[in-house]
């Protein structure tokens, strides 16, 4: 709830807040190929994509993400636009990511249940923190070499990572 009212208090919509939480956590979930198994690999990136959100690199988010990503609500320039507005109104980013469940489905495709904290802060001279917590239903597909993201749900989390 105070995330919330610190979005709105901000000037910022929470949906905002909402999308860059979603890609951070997208990013967190592709994974290279390897010599390690799928779930290693999906597990491995997870700090790779934590330290792409928290550099604030549109660039390194934006490959784990498939070309053709579509959350229903969202197709992939749409989620990467909110991402790219989002990081540059917010001069740091910190993410806590915890996995609540990995399943494998088959060799090529992998669901991830995890919930995400965020906490940024504003650009400029203000000190507010903007803060949220998400729960995510992410969907991997292996595209050649790389997991990359095709598919995530959100809702609001109701439990502390």
């Amino acid at each position: 709830m105070a995330a919330g009212a610190a979005g709105r208090k901000s000037g910022h919509n929470p949906v905002v807040l909402n999308r860059i939480i979603i890609l951070c956590l997208l990013a967190g979930l592709a994974a290279c190929g390897g010599p390690t198994g799928p779930e290693e690999q999906v597990r491995a990136v997870i700090d790779e994509a934590e330290q792409a959100a928290e550099a604030r690199s549109i660039g390194r988010l934006a490959e784990l993400v498939s070309d053709d990503y579509d959350d229903g609500r969202f197709q992939r320039d749409e989620l990467l636009t909110w991402v790219r507005a989002w990081l540059i109104a917010h001069q740091s980013v910190n993410l806590v990511v915890r996995v609540d469940e990995l399943e494998l489905m088959g060799l090529e495709l992998a669901r991830v249940r995890a919930t995400v904290g965020l906490l940024g802060r504003e650009a400029g001279e203000s000190f507010e923190l903007a803060m949220d917590i998400r729960e995510f239903d992410v969907t991997l597909a292996l595209e050649g070499s790389q997991w990359r993201v095709i598919r995530a749900d959100w809702e609001r989390g109701d439990r502390l990572p």
